[in-house]
């Protein structure tokens, strides 16, 4: 694996930086360390230089950020970014370009916490100190940016190496507390803008039938035409409409031409906000963005429902793991205990099944006469019966 960790220190609440660490990283292997001071010619908050011990002194002779960024830019149009809590020092990034009038680059990132947190659903606590401490990591000085960016690194080399990581992109959210930040960093990609992305509440999509589902699609997806994406729909099973009504299923939101839209301030077209509008009335219909539904399209292929391989437990002890980190099992069981389903695949009927294998840290596979399923380890937790439910079905199968 090659990438670049990063972490900013800042210097106010303006989040203007003052050190910036670098890690980089290939084939797993560290190659290399940097670290420079920045002057951000701003005042430094007293709150800030308690937690990175950085004083203006310590940056009086430091170069700025554009001359900083003139030697570092090539590493992050070369690697994936990665940092800890990314979020954070992704903003800090965009801000100092912005204010330099400087292009902010196409970057994939990449969170050890949020990673970390999906893939490590047992460990109770997410900061860097705590997780190195689990990995046994070295963290020498907490906050200073040297040692946090080889933290960083060091941690995502030890969590890759377990055989069922999976590796998530960090895709920048459009909260209301971002959305201006995430137009000026869209918009300096373009000599003239006008698109924009809506500020929308996205569902979370783990799986996805086409089959005999109906699409609305809004916005412009890059690199298809809305016929090609029409036709990638229909030929997996689901159909196309035009407008957004209560029978619809799916709404895919693309980028929003910002002088055509109804609400311009958020970027919203006429059918998000009408799909809005039905799903807080509680109909069931489903706002994916573009990003999650092209990878949930390629995946699928030609079938009529997402797929996506999954894994068995390689043993008992792994499979009890997994199912305390879901709540399927108390944090002191020593063995698995009988499980229940009740659902479609069932008839409605409350049956036996087993937990087989997953998905992810989130989607379960479980057993019912023999045949897979998926689903999603907070649904199959709440099915789980009373113990009176269970006497009663017990007396049934006897």
């Amino acid at each position: 694996m090659d990438f670049l960790a990063i972490d900013f220190e800042t210097a106010n609440l303006n989040q203007s930086p003052c050190s910036l660490g670098l890690t980089i990283v290939e084939k797993d292997n560290v190659i290399d360390c940097k670290s420079f001071l920045i002057n951000p010619k701003e005042p430094f908050a007293t709150s800030c230089t308690k937690i990175n011990g950085i004083t203006p002194k310590d940056v009086v002779d430091s170069p700025e950020f554009p001359a900083v960024w003139e030697n570092i830019k090539p590493l992050f149009m070369k690697y994936p970014i990665v940092a800890h809590n990314i979020s954070f020092d992704y903003d800090v990034l965009k801000k100092a370009l912005l204010k330099y009038n400087l292009q902010i680059p196409k970057m994939k990132l990449y969170c050890t916490f949020q990673l970390a947190r999906k893939n490590y659903p047992e460990i109770q606590h997410f900061n860097l100190p705590a997780l190195c401490e689990y990995f046994d990591i070295s963290l020498e000085n907490h906050h200073a940016c040297e040692c946090d960016s080889l933290a960083c690194a060091l941690l995502l080399i030890k969590m890759s190496q377990s055989p069922t990581f999976e590796l998530t992109q960090y895709i920048p959210n459009s909260s209301k507390n971002t959305s201006q930040q995430r137009r000026n960093a869209f918009k300096s990609l373009f000599k003239e803008p006008e698109y924009d992305e809506a500020q929308v509440e996205y569902d979370d999509m783990w799986t996805l039938t086409f089959d005999q589902r109906s699409f609305v699609i809004t916005g412009d997806i890059e690199g298809y035409s809305r016929d090609d994406l029409i036709k990638l729909i229909e030929d997996r099973g689901g159909t196309c409409k035009t407008s957004v009504s209560k029978k619809v299923d799916y709404l895919i939101v693309g980028m929003q031409n910002t002088k055509v839209v109804k609400d311009k301030a958020d970027a919203k077209s006429e059918k998000i906000m009408k799909a809005e509008k039905l799903r807080d009335e509680g109909f069931p219909i489903k706002i994916i963005s573009d990003e999650d539904f092209m990878q949930i399209l390629h995946q699928s292929g030609k079938s009529n429902s997402f797929e996506k391989d999954w894994f068995e437990f390689y043993d008992e002890s792994e499979k009890i793991k997994k199912l305390k980190a879901w709540g399927l099992l108390s944090r002191t069981a020593t063995e698995c205990k009988q499980l229940y389903y009740c659902g479609i695949n069932s008839n409605g009927v409350l049956s036996k099944c087993e937990v087989i294998g997953y998905v992810n840290s989130n989607v379960a596979v479980i057993s019912i006469t023999n045949k897979p399923y998926k689903i999603h380890a907070d649904y199959l937790k709440e099915m789980q019966p009373t113990k009176k439910e269970v006497e009663q079905l017990n007396a049934k199968y006897r």
